[in-house]
């Protein structure tokens, strides 16, 4: 194709994506790569237009060829970068945006870019200096500026419960510079300054979110609180006598600032602000660390939000404290499920059964537990068969029913019972890998189709799963939903060769020879004397019409893989076809001499000389 007819085919796929075209645009662009790859605006572009119609995985397969042709443009980088933060690989995505700002250290968006990176993986102090550099430059740009701020205000909560309140306070007093009437700000000044014993400053900030929203106990509690600080005990009396009001309780709530932080404790519980509930009752455990109730109560908070290992903790020095209440141990219990620690939640239950042989819930825990722990096979199976009796369908007993089953050597009533799981919970883990597992084995195809769907469906991000999946695609033929999986594989395993390959075979599968060819020249990089991925670069080019590139990168290879017949024989049948008869005998009895046996070749020379 004339240079002439590109630059007018461009300047039309331009104006396409300017009118937001995308699709149109990118076919044109598609048309310009198939004549020809000497010409990367045309990658950079095409990039950008699948970006934008949502083939995250096509735009960066685009972009980083580009990015190859092109290591000194920043832009490239930008565009690159921008796609892996939209397909989730922040780490990547980090990576590519600081080579665009370090080609270009006053590109303003990049830094916006690199920023809101920072802030996906929770690298605030990152995120923060990358946002400030994109103000610098474009300072002027709001969108900048609340990602600005919204990082600064996360930074500022991580700071104060961390209790660095100085540093804390200067973060969001400088956020209400740019914006007054910030709740969130006030609300934390506000905690800040009552920890730092100014009271005055902590009431003006605590009052302006009461502004807001008066009847929150919580904050009436905190306003009590600050005013005995002050020494203002009358105003504290009335505002203690209102939150009985808001809470419905005539009891006495006291005057003294403990007090009144064990209601605000069990107030912000009830609220689920299980932060705050952590902060305010270490608070109170520092004056006295035994105190049961207490550890109880952040026990909760932390299984509240995940964090598992605390909870076991706090949960263990109730235990410790009191070991009379059987709620500790039914949370401690709960905690260890959570855990999957199962030896130590065995003995656990032992205790509770000990003081309660006849205690349901443990006995319901204990059948799960020997499941998990390998017990004796037909023990467990005897326990689980009596509470699932007990307490008819549940999902968990159900479940660890088909495991055992299954340990037995009987896979048919194994899969029965993971199927009644999955009938009440369709997204168990175990029930969907045993029954993926089982129809393998028993060679049902569909069956093991439908619950692969499934549990992709369910777990999206599991690689080793999804590659069983692409497996059993590819083994029956279907290339175009093998390829939309591995495409999904890629931003994650960047460097899997073998995968990219395979990729490559099923798009020539389904006729799609440009992105085949994109895949085999990023491959042929890396192995320039591949004999194989250089044939299959000269079949892309000739079903993409560009024969005579096809012949010229033959031509240079055969210069350096030296003597490869299969080579040799697809130059000769392409000199052939261009009826370059001449060029074709010499090629053709080149490959005589290295294989003497090629009955191609000989078949080849018939052709040429008839």
């Amino acid at each position: 194709m004339k240079k002439d007819n590109i630059t007018e085919l461009f300047k039309k796929a331009l104006g396409k994506g300017k009118a937001r075209d995308y699709k149109k645009s990118a076919e044109i662009l598609t048309e310009i790569l198939s004549r020809t790859d000497n010409f990367p605006p045309a990658f950079l572009y095409l990039g950008r237009c699948y970006h934008s119609l949502g083939d995250i995985n096509r735009a960066i397969q685009l972009l980083k060829y580009y990015t190859h042709l092109k290591p000194g443009s920043g832009i490239g980088y930008f565009f690159l970068g921008r796609s892996y933060l939209a397909a989730g690989n922040f780490r990547l995505s980090t990576y590519y945006l600081k080579k665009a700002v370090y080609l270009n250290p006053q590109f303003g968006y990049a830094y916006g870019l690199l920023g809101l990176s920072y802030l996906k993986q929770k690298r605030y102090t990152h995120a923060i200096t990358s946002f400030k550099k994109a103000l610098n430059i474009n300072p002027g740009d709001l969108r900048i500026l609340n990602a600005y701020l919204n990082s600064l205000t996360v930074y500022g909560i991580k700071l104060f419960y961390k209790r660095y309140y100085n540093d804390s306070v200067e973060i969001f007093e400088f956020i209400l510079k740019y914006n007054a009437y910030n709740t969130v700000a006030h609300l934390y000044l506000a905690s800040l300054y009552r920890e730092l014993e100014k009271p005055e400053k902590a009431l003006k900030h605590l009052d302006y979110v009461l502004s807001i929203t008066p009847i929150d106990p919580a904050l009436r509690l905190n306003r009590a609180i600050i005013l005995i600080m002050k020494g203002n005990i009358q105003e504290a009396i009335k505002e203690i006598k209102y939150i009985s009001v808001l809470l419905n309780t005539n009891a006495n709530m006291g005057q003294n600032p403990e007090e009144l932080y064990r209601i605000l404790i069990n107030v912000l519980f009830e609220q689920k602000k299980y932060h705050e509930t952590i902060y305010y009752a270490e608070k109170l455990l520092k004056k006295n660390y035994h105190q049961s109730h207490l550890h109880s109560i952040i026990a909760e908070a932390y299984r509240n939000i995940g964090d598992f290992k605390k909870a076991r903790n706090h949960f263990i020095r109730a235990v410790n404290d009191n070991r009379k209440i059987i709620e500790y141990h039914y949370g401690l219990s709960m905690v260890l499920w959570q855990m999957k620690a199962y030896k130590e939640l065995q003995k656990e239950l032992d205790i509770i059964l000990y003081k309660n042989p006849k205690d349901e819930i443990a006995r319901y825990y204990y059948a799960l537990v020997l499941a998990k722990t390998g017990a004796d096979k037909t023990t467990t199976l005897s326990h689980l068969q009596v509470e699932v009796k007990k307490h008819g369908p549940d999902p968990e007993l159900m479940c660890s029913l088909g495991t055992q089953y299954l340990k037995l050597d009987l896979p048919e009533l194994a899969a029965g019972w993971f199927e009644r799981t999955l009938k009440l919970d369709p997204a168990c883990k175990e029930a969907l890998l045993s029954l993926i597992s089982i129809s393998a084995k028993t060679g049902e195809t569909i069956k093991q189709f439908s619950y692969l769907q499934q549990y992709l469906k369910v777990f999206p991000n599991d690689i080793p799963v999804k590659k069983k999946y692409i497996k059993l695609l590819l083994k029956t033929g279907r290339y175009g939903e093998a390829a939309k999986q591995i495409m999904e594989i890629l931003p994650i395993e960047t460097e899997n060769m073998k995968l990219k390959e395979t990729l490559a075979v099923c798009y020539r599968k389904e006729g799609n020879f440009f992105d085949a060819l994109l895949i085999y020249m990023e491959l042929l990089r890396k192995n320039p004397k591949s004999g194989r991925l250089l044939q299959a670069v000269s079949f892309c080019k000739i079903q993409l019409g560009a024969t005579e590139d096809a012949i010229r990168l033959l031509e240079k290879a055969s210069s350096f893989v030296k003597n490869n017949s299969t080579l040799l024989l697809t130059l000769g049948a392409l000199y052939y076809r261009t009826q370059n008869y001449e060029e074709a005998l010499r090629v053709l009895r080149k490959v005589t001499e290295v294989s003497p046996r090629s009955w191609q070749a000989y078949e080849g020379l018939s052709r040429v000389y008839n």
